[in-house]
């Protein structure tokens, strides 16, 4: 028997993929959740940055009705009516729990309002009605995926044997695909190609960096294939895109001579409040932004060179086989056969994106990385940055691919951090 939610706006605001996080229910939606939301969108803050992608799946969900089926066996209904329950009906909080009590007694069920509105709980449960804080089974990532689990045994047997298999569906090209056994073992991994053939993925250690999951397995095969000349990495923080892609392009560059340079871009973007005016030379104040990327050549130089890790980077540095750019001053450029990291491409516009994808000469490959969940610019959100812009765009493109890395492999702590918080 399906369970009746009415969803407060705080909830959504909360976490929008509240939306689908329900299982066997029917799920209502005052109309004066979507007069609020549209209130929130402009306050220029976290909550109007959710309210904005929760309006963006509310369109993408009723399509031509009031009432809409969702994932997990669920429905959603938009509810305009609702008894005088009290004096002041104009208030919000009061519209809800009166359409909450109006849908108790029609349907003669059990109804329970979700929201994180602590005061908006109490009230409910004193008129008789159920109330919980928000659902937070979803991650963004999860409306990004890339792979396709394939159990048929006959496909898995005949993927194995011949390492390819025909497939027809309708997930576009450089899609990948995880073959399992009868038991759910991962047995191989496979990438869609324009012929519809899902052709295994090789293996490969770049820079002596072996994959910890089938994740970076998939985004190491895209990087190491000169025919992709454009690669999205998304993901949770410690997942390794950025050191993966790093890896990667040095081998790419420095071993197989396959690029002529590395140029690193960084979005000069702060997390947090500012430290105001940096002094001394353009090198010196970009040292902060770069921290991060310092970090990751610091490991794999390391494991080549054990201490004279940053005496290698220089060297490379000077040589101009390797450099690291503020994005801010790519306009103007051209750059021929290089590969081309830009990090932390969440932060960045997508005219900006746009600017630098337009800069790529003839032979340069170009590697987006980022995260969604930790946006740092005021005037981005998990709708208009650069990073999903492109990830919709190219989607289809046979010179494109994306991979979304769910799983931490930092630490145990970044790993609990990125889940929890």
């Amino acid at each position: 028997m399906s369970k009746i939610y009415v969803l407060d706006t705080s909830a959504i605001v909360d976490d929008p993929t509240v939306l689908f996080s329900f299982t066997d229910a029917i799920i209502i939606l005052p109309f004066v959740v979507l007069e609020e939301l549209d209130k929130i969108k402009s306050f220029g803050n976290d909550a109007s940055k959710n309210a904005r992608l929760a309006i963006r799946f509310l369109d993408e969900i009723f399509v031509d009705s009031v009432i809409s089926e969702v994932s997990n066996n669920c429905k959603i209904k938009i509810e305009f009516d609702y008894d005088n329950l009290f004096d002041d009906m104009s208030y919000g909080d009061n519209q809800i729990i009166a359409c909450a009590k109006r849908i108790q007694s029609s349907y003669k069920k059990e109804v329970t309002i979700v929201t994180s509105d602590i005061n908006l709980r109490v009230k409910a449960k004193s008129l008789g009605l159920m109330a919980e804080g928000g659902k937070q089974n979803f991650s963004l990532l999860d409306f990004y995926p890339y792979l396709t689990t394939i159990n048929d045994i006959d496909l898995v047997t005949k993927f194995q044997t011949y390492r390819s298999v025909d497939v027809d569906d309708d997930k576009p090209i450089n899609s990948f695909y995880l073959f399992e056994d009868e038991f759910g073992k991962g047995v191989g991994l496979g990438r869609k190609n324009a012929d519809n053939k899902i052709k295994m993925v090789k293996k490969h250690t770049p820079w002596g960096l072996d994959s910890k999951n089938k994740d970076q397995a998939c985004l190491i095969d895209l990087i190491m294939d000169k025919d992709i000349e454009l690669v999205t990495a998304m993901g949770v923080a410690g997942s390794g895109k950025s050191l993966l892609s790093l890896a990667c392009a040095l081998d790419l560059v420095l071993n197989l001579k396959a690029y002529d340079r590395l140029i690193v871009y960084r979005p000069v973007q702060v997390t947090g409040n500012d430290v105001g005016f940096l002094p001394g030379t353009l090198e010196e104040k970009l040292t902060p932004f770069f921290a991060a990327i310092m970090d990751s050549f610091e490991v794999l130089f390391s494991s080549k060179n054990g201490g004279q890790w940053r005496r290698d980077l220089e060297m490379y540095i000077k040589k101009e086989k390797i450099q690291l750019e503020a994005i801010t001053y790519i306009r103007g450029r051209s750059i021929p056969n290089s590969l081309i990291i830009l990090d932390e491409a969440q932060n960045i516009s997508e005219n900006d994106i746009k600017t630098l994808l337009t800069r790529v000469g003839v032979g340069s490959k170009v590697i987006l990385t980022g995260d969604i969940e930790q946006i740092d610019n005021k005037s981005l959100n998990y709708v208009n940055n650069g990073l999903i812009k492109i990830i919709e765009k190219f989607k289809g493109s046979k010179i494109y691919g994306h991979v979304t890395l769910t799983k931490g492999e930092r630490s145990r702590l970044a790993s609990e951090a990125a889940k929890l918080l």
